[in-house]
């Protein structure tokens, strides 16, 4: 989920941010109507440097080589 918002939504987000906004998805999808609103409690600055953005790094490598 958080290599997926980071790609399209340009969020960099940790485990905790991306656990809180997969069960917001998750809720949502029960719903027929109405709005789900979750808070994203941390940031992925601090994973950068672990196999967690290895995803997300290799993606914008790619795009920025072009």
């Amino acid at each position: 989920m958080v290599c997926r918002v980071a790609r399209e939504e340009g969020l960099l987000l940790g485990y905790s941010g991306g656990a809180a906004l997969q069960g917001a998805f998750e809720i949502a999808q029960g719903l027929k109507e109405g709005v789900v609103v979750t808070i994203l409690p941390d940031r992925g600055d601090r994973y950068l440097r672990s196999q967690f953005w290895d995803e997300v790094l290799s993606f914008w490598e790619k795009y920025d080589s072009k």
